[in-house]
């Protein structure tokens, strides 16, 4: 990731976060509702994983875009170096 733009690297950060963040919060919202209904398919749980997940991730890139394609190259350098210093 090292040779990627820094826009692209800072776009791939924020398509991850989404995608962290839609994973930790669907499927609890799935166990609460197939509790609910008393209906549980592990095929069901994973489906929905997944597409929770992939639609997290294009929201976090979306919002990363939106984001970052203002700033200025010099900025957004910064910003990319921040992250990897803090990793």
């Amino acid at each position: 990731m090292a040779n990627m733009p820094p826009q692209t690297q800072a776009l791939a950060h924020s398509a991850l976060k989404g995608a962290q963040a839609a994973s930790v919060l669907v499927v609890p919202i799935y166990l609460i509702s197939m509790i609910r209904h008393r209906t549980f398919s592990v095929r069901q749980l994973m489906r929905t994983s997944i597409l929770g997940t992939t639609a997290g991730a294009g929201l976090g890139a979306g919002f990363g875009f939106f984001k970052v394609k203002d700033i200025p190259e010099v900025a957004v350098d910064a910003k990319v170096q921040k992250l990897v210093s803090c990793s």
